[in-house]
């Protein structure tokens, strides 16, 4: 009886897991396609994308309890309005 009740109780878990495991992929496959729709949004918009990366930056920052120093020309706010102002001029 007790073999019984486990081999039961095995096929249960893995139609569970089965399960977890298709509702994990249709998350990722929605994912991606949110993904692939920002990698369009954000194509020839390079200050926009930069704001989207500082803004992930501070986020994290925020939660870890950080202070991250961005580098390069955009890491200074006269290098983003720079980088602003280039685009408003196209």
């Amino acid at each position: 009886m007790a073999s019984g009740y486990q081999g039961a109780h095995a096929e249960g878990y893995d139609t569970v897991a089965s399960g977890a495991r298709i509702i994990i992929a249709e998350g990722e496959f929605q994912a991606s396609k949110k993904m692939a729709a920002a990698a369009e949004f954000y194509e020839g918009k390079t200050a926009a994308l930069r704001l989207r990366e500082l803004q992930t930056l501070t986020e994290i920052a925020r939660e870890k309890n950080l202070i991250i120093v961005p580098g390069g020309e955009m890491g200074s706010v006269a290098g983003i309005a720079k980088a602003v102002n280039k685009k408003v001029e196209k």
